[in-house]
């Protein structure tokens, strides 16, 4: 179904603005049927935290379809820039990459292309990662801590960059950086807060213990962590996946160097983030973008240019099938690059170095 997930952003839009309660279940799915959700569609409760509530009463301010063309629209724009920026961030473009062939590799990757036909958000979390990462490099952190917060529209994507910031704040006494994201993280929340109150006990219960809603039991994303808490039956994986990643997240940080930090980000930090992350669909792969361009880069001559083409075309008409048959988990394969290119972070040395053999004098 086309523009999919639109149809929850306006429905809580417009319970917002009428005083409605969006996690009520019998409430948000009448205000479905009011816009013209399918009848026979599966309605899951409401999945972003209370604090994120702001973003959809704007929606809800707009008509149906120019809301629509408005979100559409910026969506594509802000998401292409997103994806051309963090190639511009890493410099990790061979000679041959033109604006136009960056472009080709934006427009071709195929957790973009679902991004937009479902027009879903994760462009916004990922660009504002990324002028927070500029606004450092300049020295405003106040700024920076600030953009940083939106990410909490999202904030299970997020846990190996947790643990960065923290040991960053901590190790370099980024004092700005940690007001800029509180401050930012309580204007959101007041925000919200003005539009529907709510309190702790709400959050804990909504966002911590149900992240998937009532489909929880059902529904199988694209992350590794969740696909696994499905086959093992042992919900609490996801949080030690979370778990994990706010550990190797802090591990990455104590060992990054100052000027390396927004290329350490977005070419170590996100993979882990996404790679531990509880839940995930194939649109929030954009989040690995500039590590799979690396990848690629790095793997084959850079002046290879027919090679690498050949095989970012094979890739997306993989992910497209994927995508036309509804095979969510089918994306967990890019995270394939993720594990092989820190397996010896993820797993200790001596599971991964067979036993030495000992030499023929030393048994005589």
């Amino acid at each position: 179904m086309l523009f999919y997930d639109f149809y929850f952003f306006y429905a809580v839009g417009l319970l917002l603005h009428n005083g409605g309660n969006p996690y009520d279940l019998e409430q948000y799915q009448s205000a479905l049927i009011s816009i013209g959700y399918p009848l026979d569609k599966v309605v899951v409760p409401f999945p972003y935290p209370p604090w994120s509530l702001y973003f959809f009463y704007i929606l809800g301010s707009l008509p149906f379809t120019g809301s629509l063309i408005a979100l559409l629209f910026v969506s594509i724009v802000g998401s292409l820039k997103a994806l051309l920026n963090s190639l511009d961030t890493v410099s990790i473009k061979p000679p041959w990459m033109s604006p136009s062939k960056a472009l080709f590799f934006s427009i071709a990757f195929v957790p973009l292309i679902k991004g937009i036909f479902f027009v879903q958000l994760s462009w916004i979390p990922f660009i504002s990662v990324l002028a927070g990462l500029r606004f450092l490099s300049q020295g405003r952190s106040l700024l920076a801590g600030s953009f940083f917060s939106i990410m909490l529209i999202k904030p299970h994507l997020w846990c190996a960059l947790y643990g960065f910031l923290l040991v960053e704040i901590i190790r370099h006494r980024r004092i700005k950086l940690l007001i800029g994201l509180v401050l930012g993280a309580l204007l959101q929340g007041r925000l919200s807060y003005t539009l529907f109150p709510f309190d702790f006990q709400f959050i804990v219960t909504r966002v911590f213990n149900s992240p998937h809603g009532a489909a929880d039991a059902q529904i199988i994303s694209s992350s590794l962590f969740d696909i696994l808490a499905h086959l093992c039956n042992f919900s609490s994986l996801r949080g030690i996946g979370v778990g994990l990643g706010i550990f190797f997240g802090a591990v990455v940080a104590l060992r990054c160097q100052e000027k390396d930090l927004a290329k350490t980000i977005l070419l170590r930090v996100l993979p882990l983030s996404l790679f531990f992350a509880p839940y995930a669909w194939s649109h929030d792969y954009i989040l690995i973008f500039p590590f799979l361009m690396e990848q690629i880069f790095v793997l084959m001559d850079k002046h290879r240019e027919e090679q690498i083409l050949r095989v970012w075309v094979i890739l997306a008409l993989m992910l497209s099938g994927a995508l036309i048959l509804n095979i969510e988990v089918l994306f967990v394969l890019l995270l394939v690059p993720v594990l092989l290119r820190y397996k010896s972070m993820l797993f200790p040395p001596l599971l991964l170095q067979p036993k030495a053999t000992p030499h023929p004098r030393q048994l005589s």
